[in-house]
C-alpha cells in the first residue's frame, strides 16, 4: 500500500493518520531584517528587493504523493463517460494547501544553500537570513527572504549577476527588481546619503498606519453618533497602569472589531512604532475580556495616532564605523522595569539594543 495525501476540491488534506500539515515558512523578524540593512548600509552594500512570482506554485510537492479530486469543470473532454470521480496526482504546489509553505520553504533554502548563501540557523539566528564570503574580509552579502520576497545585499555592481544565478531556479522579469525606496512586507524601506560617510536608513508605515486610524475614526462616528474622536498627545492615559482594570461595568462597543485593530497596531509598533508598544500591549491582554474600559483605552490610543500617524522609523549609519569590518563594533543592551507599580503583581519590563 502506497501512503498518500489526499486533497479534494476544498483543500482538505488527509495522511491516512488523521495529522494535519501545518503551513510553515520561517520567514525572519522585522528586527533581522532592520540589523540586516543597517550592516550592509555600513559595509557600503547594493541593495535590491525582489519578489518571486508565483513561487509556490513552481515548487514541486516534496512527502508522500498527493492525489487530488479534479472538479468536473476542468476535465478535458475525453474523460466525459470515462470516469466518475478520478484521483490525478499533484505535483507541484498548490495555493492554499498546507503543506505547500513548507515544502516551498524547504526547497528554497535547498537551492539558496547551493548558490553559496549560507542560512544563519547555523548561528542559532532566523534560519531566512543568509550570508556569504564576499571579496572584503568581514563584509558579508546578505539575503532577508521573507518567504518568497527577498532583500538583496551585495557588493555594488554585483547585484545582476547574484539575482541572474537565483533567477535561473526562481524565474522572474528583471524589471521587478527594484532599488530603494521600495516597499518591503508592508514597510517603505529608504537609505539615503547624507554625505560620502553618513547615510540615513528610514521605515515608514505612514500609508498603512493612516488607513488603520481612518478605518477606525469610521467605525468611532458610527457608534458615538455626533461626537468627533479627540487628537491627543500621548498613547495612553496619564497614571494608566497594567494592573487597571479594562473590564469596565459591561462588554465594550468595540468588543467585536478589537482583534483586528490590535492585531493590525501589533504589526505596526512590531516594526516601526515602538511608541505605541505599551499601550498595544496592554490592550491585547483585554482581548478576552474586552470592556468599557478597554474602550476608553482603544479610542485614546488613536487620538494619538490620528495626531501623530506620520512617524517613521529613523537609523543613522556611518561607514566609517565599519572601515575594519566593523570589529569596533559592539551591543550595548540597556534593560529597565516598573517594579510593580500601583500594587500590581508583576512588573512590566522593557529594553533596548544599541549598535
Amino acid at each position: 500500500m502506497v501512503a498518500c495525501r489526499q486533497w479534494d476540491r476544498w483543500g482538505n488534506v488527509s495522511d491516512g493518520i488523521g495529522e494535519e500539515e501545518m503551513l510553515w515558512s520561517a520567514t525572519p523578524s522585522f528586527d533581522s531584517i532592520r540589523l540586516v540593512v543597517t550592516i550592509e548600509t555600513g559595509h557600503g552594500k547594493e541593495k535590491k528587493i525582489i519578489d518571486w512570482p508565483a513561487a509556490y506554485l513552481q515548487r514541486k510537492l516534496r512527502g508522500p504523493p498527493v492525489l487530488g479530486i479534479l472538479p468536473r469543470e476542468a476535465w478535458p473532454p475525453e474523460w466525459e463517460g470515462k470516469y466518475v470521480n478520478p484521483l490525478v496526482p499533484i505535483e507541484g504546489a498548490v495555493y492554499g494547501l498546507k503543506r505547500a509553505g513548507h515544502d516551498y520553504n524547504a526547497q528554497a533554502d535547498d537551492e539558496y544553500h547551493k548558490l553559496g548563501w549560507e542560512s544563519c540557523r547555523k548561528y542559532d539566528a532566523d534560519p531566512c537570513v543568509y550570508v556569504r564570503d564576499s571579496a572584503r574580509e568581514n563584509a558579508p552579502d546578505a539575503i532577508a527572504r521573507w518567504t518568497d520576497d527577498n532583500f538583496v545585499c551585495v557588493e555594488k555592481g554585483d547585484s545582476k549577476r547574484a539575482l541572474d544565478q537565483l533567477g535561473e531556479v526562481f524565474p522572474h522579469d528583471v524589471k521587478a527588481r527594484f532599488d530603494l525606496p521600495q516597499k518591503y512586507v508592508g514597510i517603505v524601506t529608504n537609505v539615503e546619503a547624507v554625505d560620502e560617510n553618513l547615510e540615513k536608513i528610514t521605515y515608514d508605515q505612514v500609508r498603512y498606519t493612516r488607513g488603520i486610524v481612518d478605518e477606525f475614526i469610521i467605525e468611532f462616528k458610527q457608534k458615538y453618533p455626533g461626537k468627533v474622536l479627540r487628537q491627543k498627545d500621548a498613547p495612553l492615559p496619564a497614571g494608566v497602569a497594567r494592573e487597571d482594570s479594562l473590564d469596565g461595568e459591561c462588554s465594550g462597543l468595540f468588543a467585536d472589531t478589537c482583534r483586528k485593530y490590535t492585531g493590525a497596531l501589533n504589526f505596526v509598533q512590531r516594526c516601526t512604532r515602538p511608541d505605541i508598544a505599551f499601550s498595544v500591549s496592554l490592550l491585547c491582554g483585554a482581548l478576552d475580556k474586552w470592556g468599557t474600559g478597554a474602550d476608553v483605552l482603544i479610542i485614546h490610543l488613536f487620538g494619538y495616532l490620528d495626531k501623530y500617524w506620520n512617524l517613521i522609523l529613523v537609523c543613522w549609519v556611518d561607514k566609517r564605523d565599519f572601515l575594519d569590518g566593523g570589529k569596533a563594533l559592539t551591543l550595548v543592551l540597556k534593560t529597565d522595569a516598573s517594579f510593580a507599580p500601583g500594587g500590581a503583581s508583576k512588573g512590566t519590563s522593557g529594553w533596548i539594543i544599541f549598535l
